[in-house]
């Protein structure tokens, strides 16, 4: 099986890394949840960024789906199943990734109020599950040259 598209999904990966660097130079230093909400205009940037973020990790997902012929998915869930079943991610970064999905749809569509302290806890708690997925694709890429 072939990644067609590794280009774009590198280019994606780079993007998802300046937006990680921007993310973690702009939290508070002390990693206080008080400083985080005075932020203010900055702290909607960085929702931005992460919903940014999230998007194209699920569009990474979907062009492995379809290059490595994995099936044709009903949704995102179907997705994520389909790259776990091939053990591109493993069981825990599943349950994240699941987990970020439905994050990802609340930034976006801002279904009632988005709760800062949770994404608060995400920011600081999930970058390195984030950093994880995208060197486990980096990984994949250098050994699928055929």
């Amino acid at each position: 099986m072939r990644i067609v598209r590794r280009e774009k999904i590198r280019y994606l990966l780079s993007e998802i890394d300046e937006s990680l660097t921007l993310i973690r130079n702009n939290l508070p230093e002390n990693q206080d949840l008080n400083d985080f909400l005075a932020l203010g205009l900055l702290k909607d940037g960085l929702y931005k960024r992460l919903e940014y973020v999230l998007q194209s990790i699920f569009d990474i997902c979907a062009i492995l789906n379809r290059d490595l012929k994995l099936g044709i998915p009903q949704n995102d869930e179907d997705i994520l199943t389909n790259l776990a079943k091939i053990e591109i991610i493993d069981a825990r970064l599943l349950d994240t990734l699941r987990n970020m999905k439905g994050m990802r749809n609340i930034l976006v569509h801002q279904y009632g109020r988005i709760n800062d302290e949770i994404i608060f806890e995400v920011l600081m708690t999930k970058i390195d599950d984030i950093e994880f997925f995208c060197q486990s694709i980096v990984k994949l890429l250098d050994s699928n040259q055929k």
